[in-house]
């Protein structure tokens, strides 16, 4: 009997041709892109030329192109290994040269071939073959107070998710230039699957944790960890946690921790997400995928049971990272569980983790082929100095695993108004850390020249000036500017038919929402929008979204802004941003917005958020943003 695989991984051939198994490598991993080929062409925009640097595309630069269209870039010939501690220049390395914006309303970009502006370098972690093993998956990275980069994998003996696997650690101590030799945290024996190698460390103590899982044929699995106090070297005896699991209401018996990182509060206290479901042999919808947390309070010498995030089998988390808000919120960011073309999905703990509100989507990246993804905070934050600066890698791709993309976000990972392609081929799971002086890593599985799901697994090492194409450096801040209003603070002038209510809401900038309610399409509300400075801005709605969301028309001053804009998902709740269309403000002071129910439907001249269609007469408003 052919027992099914993770996350449908026993996929028809289309499946296999867009990535929608979860649990391992599709077999579209296995094509690399030709140049010229439909795979690596260039994205919708048809690749016009950009203005010059720092060549800023408008909105309709970027076409009318569906939210879903494929956007990849040329395959770029391979970076070399680079033994210098020195970033180099990223120009005719592995690193594209798109610069995209995530969103129309705030898209930016560099021409190909543009002149390189910042750092990039690159360097390979585990080569094609080495320790003997079939290949490396499925990644971890850590940065010690030390500055010692630490990189974990499991080195697959067989390919399957279920196979003979190893758990393998390296360590640089050059800033990832160049790599110790593998040191193998756990060996197997007798066909042992250990899986999901997940870093933990401790800024305070320098203490590393390194949790990983014990599969048994993606039916069962056990919990360990080990701990580390000298950067690495050595490892302590392993402890096993999975009786922290034994209390889930769901009774389910497969649990994993990670991938990639967990992370410390700026209390001290330490947190691992950890996901969870029933036997493989359930069918996907009846897993009830869901994710849970870990945390310590001792510096990682012992844990507890945090939250779980509800489950929802129309939001089934499972791989995921976890950041911390400005405002001390935690924060996990996940996968859609089987595979497909999903947005995110997002929950929320406004108490350190140990209560989760119900998971939603979240567009603030397009959706692409789910994949475990990087996420990183490297600047600012809950208590802390600077500007709010979150980074997030994925395989930037709706039909196969390729176009490895990193973007930056400097509102708590609500928008990503930069965005770059890394590497243009096949890529596959990624994490990403910094080091001290800023310098942002990213590790990730490239290329199938071996014939096999990944081929090498690589370190790109760069700044934000070359993430930014020059728009944002350490020193100098980013260009990017917007004014936010706050929904529920937004003075209301008038209401025609058109019912207005503060509303709790921990997805919110807030923390509160504005909710609309009409009874019939043409209700309408006038609201005040104190505006700081004049100039041309994009204007920009985020809004709670679900099947039943209503379309909007948006005004200032009397003048529509745009079409109406829909914010509907085809199914479950989630937060967008609507990009409403750029107006110009003459002067500083208050200005009119107003905003009104459109007919369901929206009718010819509606624009969809990702996502579908709309109906209902009720909308949640996050916030307004004016952005130059």
């Amino acid at each position: 009997m052919t027992r099914p695989r993770e996350d449908g991984a026993d996929r028809t051939p289309r499946q296999a041709r867009t990535g929608e198994a979860a649990g391992g490598p599709s077999a579209a991993q296995a094509r690399t892109a030709a140049p010229g080929s439909a795979a690596a062409a260039e994205r919708p925009d048809g690749g016009r030329p950009a203005r010059a640097d720092p060549a800023c595309r408008t909105p309709t630069e970027f076409g009318a192109a569906s939210p879903a269209a494929p956007r990849t870039a040329p395959v770029l010939p391979a970076a070399p290994r680079l033994a210098r501690r020195r970033l180099l220049a990223a120009g005719g390395l592995s690193a594209g040269a798109l610069l995209l914006g995530v969103h129309p309303a705030v898209a930016r970009g560099i021409r190909q071939g543009a002149p390189s502006i910042g750092e990039f370098a690159e360097s390979v972690v585990w080569a094609p073959g080495e320790d003997g093993v079939v290949e490396h998956f499925l990644y971890g990275l850590a940065v010690t107070p030390r500055g010692t980069v630490l990189a974990c994998s499991e080195a697959r003996l067989a390919a399957a998710d279920t196979g003979a696997h190893h758990i393998t650690v390296k360590r640089s101590t050059d800033g990832g230039a160049t790599w110790s030799s593998s040191q193998f945290v756990e060996e197997s024996t007798n066909g042992a699957c250990w899986a999901n190698p997940t870093l933990v460390t401790d800024p305070s103590t320098g203490r590393v944790t390194l949790f990983y899982a014990l599969n048994d044929a993606n039916d069962t699995s056990r919990v360990f960890f080990r701990g580390s106090r000298d950067d690495g070297r050595t490892w302590s005896a392993r402890t096993e946690v999975t009786g922290l699991f034994a209390d889930d209401p769901a009774g389910r018996p497969f649990h994993l921790p990670g991938p990639g990182h967990g992370i410390a509060l700026r209390d001290g206290r330490l947190v691992l997400q950890v996901w969870h479901r029933q036997s493989i042999d359930h069918p996907a919808e009846q897993r009830q995928y869901g994710a849970s947390v870990l945390v310590s309070d001792d510096h990682g010498a012992t844990w507890q049971a945090g939250g779980r995030i509800p489950v929802d089998p129309v939001h089934p988390v499972n791989e995921a990272r976890l950041f911390e808000r400005a405002d001390g919120a935690l924060v996990l960011d996940g996968r859609y569980s089987s595979g497909g073309v999903h947005p995110r999905i997002r929950a929320v703990s406004t108490d350190r983790g140990r209560s989760w509100a119900p998971p939603v989507f979240d567009t603030a990246v397009r959706s692409y082929t789910a994949v475990d993804s990087g996420l990183v905070r490297l600047t600012g934050g809950h208590g802390r100095p600077g500007v709010s600066r979150l980074l997030f890698s994925r395989p930037d791709s709706t039909t196969a695993r390729e176009n490895m993309t990193v973007a930056v976000s400097y509102d708590e990972g609500r928008s990503f108004p930069y965005e770059r392609v890394v590497y243009a081929g096949v890529s596959t799971y990624s994490d990403l850390a910094h080091l001290p002086d800023g310098t942002a890593l990213l590790l990730y599985g490239k290329d199938t020249s071996t014939g096999h799901s990944v081929d090498h697994v690589a370190l790109a090492r760069f700044d934000l000036a070359w993430l930014t194409g020059g728009r944002d450096s350490l020193r100098t801040g980013p260009a990017w500017h917007q004014q936010r209003f706050d929904a529920a603070a937004l003075p209301v002038l008038r209401r025609r038919s058109l019912c207005t209510a503060r509303v709790a809401d921990p997805y919110t900038a807030s923390g509160h929402g504005l909710l609309l309610r009409a009874s019939t399409p043409g209700a309408s509300a006038d609201f005040r929008l104190d505006v700081e400075r004049p100039g041309r801005y994009e204007l920009v709605l985020r809004c709670k979204a679900s099947p039943s969301t209503p379309p909007l028309s948006v005004a200032v001053d009397g003048e529509a802004v745009g079409p109406a804009v829909a914010a509907a998902l085809p199914d479950g709740t989630g937060y967008t941003e609507l990009p409403c269309g750029g107006y110009r403000f003459a002067g500083p002071g208050p200005h009119t917005l107003s905003l009104t129910v459109a007919p369901v439907g929206g009718g010819a001249g509606v624009r969809a958020a990702p996502g579908g269609t709309s109906a209902g007469l009720g909308i949640e408003l996050d916030y307004v943003a004016l952005r130059a």
